[in-house]
């Protein structure tokens, strides 16, 4: 189903923001202060808050304030907002959802080899390519490229994630300079490349109590090995660039724990396996068992830019159905 829906949703074509991806994040922040609202930054809630069963407000890291409301829609994934902003007491509310997500942290649980079905996501090293010339002369398409060492896609993730010697499984090329319409008139004469690949979270979680920025000789020179197998996948791909690269800097699932407060470095929130949609999707709704907690995004549908903002639009039907109806009549 959900590749179905991913087939179809690219059927007549992709689309990219002019400006860049930041560029939907700040169209949101200016509908939020023109209806009053208003965006934190560097704000991390540390607890949600909640008084006889229903939602009170949510308590903030920093200098230990609070903000009250009647109502709190997370975001955070189903993992952080279940296992981590609420009590233990509420946490006994929710239902059986917390001992399947808690199932995957269970050291006895992991010996015997059991599984709920609501693991982490795959986790990936990205790593980030300056080029001094721009997309035109470089001759970069806009096209994303998907490289494989076969079709045998099972086997090859399996074998590559208990051996990370392996040719690596599958390995995503995109050039998101070539498909910004704005691009040129805002950094002419430069152009960037992304280059994914999956990885194993075990062989990054020997860092994890490092700080950012800052973890190591030893880190450093690990981030370098897989610079290098990425380059040789870039080079592979478009031969032309090499010698062209100005800037490398490459985010590894460590980064995405920093950044996107994961817990081991997925990039896709819980993982999408058929137990996720058949045992737990009645659990994976929008409204919570603790009256004004609503959750959003990809856990409560699945993953990507598009089914986020579907989540959105399913949540804001059950936090406010009227106020839902009149705002995306035109999107139904």
């Amino acid at each position: 189903m959900i590749q179905a829906l991913i087939s179809k949703h690219y059927e007549g074509g992709a689309f990219f923001p002019e400006g860049g991806p930041s560029r939907i994040a700040k169209a949101a922040v200016a509908v939020i202060n023109k209806c009053g609202g208003a965006v934190l930054v560097r704000a991390p809630v540390a607890k949600i808050l909640t008084k006889n069963g229903s939602v009170c407000g949510v308590r903030m890291e920093r200098g230990n304030s609070d903000i009250y409301a009647k109502c709190v829609v997370s975001a955070a994934g189903v993992r952080n907002t279940y296992l981590k902003l609420l009590s233990g007491e509420d946490q006994e509310h929710v239902g059986p959802i917390v001992g399947a997500l808690r199932m995957h942290d269970d050291v006895v649980a992991q010996a015997r080899g059991l599984k709920s079905g609501l693991e982490p996501s795959i986790c990936m090293v990205c790593l980030f390519v300056g080029l001094d010339g721009d997309d035109k002369s470089l001759n970069l398409p806009r096209t994303n490229f998907w490289r494989f060492p076969s079709w045998d896609h099972d086997a090859n993730m399996e074998s590559f994630l208990n051996d990370a010697s392996l040719p690596i499984p599958g390995v995503f090329v995109s050039t998101s300079s070539s498909k910004d319409a704005g691009w040129v008139s805002r950094h002419p004469g430069v152009s960037t490349v992304q280059v994914l690949a999956p990885v194993n979270y075990d062989w990054f979680c020997k860092y994890e109590r490092s700080k950012f920025q800052n973890r190591g000789d030893e880190y450093t020179r690990y981030k370098e090995q897989w610079t290098q197998r990425l380059l040789e996948h870039l080079y592979d791909q478009f031969p032309h660039v090499k010698g062209h690269v100005i800037f490398t800097e490459l985010g590894t699932p460590l980064t995405n724990n920093h950044f996107m407060a994961a817990n081991e470095g997925e990039v896709y929130g819980i993982a999408h396996t058929p137990e996720r949609y058949s045992e737990w999707q009645d659990a994976l709704q929008p409204a919570t068992p603790i009256k004004g907690l609503y959750l959003t995004g990809q856990d409560i549908f699945c993953d990507g830019v598009g089914a986020a903002l579907v989540a959105g639009v399913l949540t804001a039907f059950r936090v406010s159905p009227g106020c839902a109806l009149r705002n995306f009549g035109l999107f139904l």
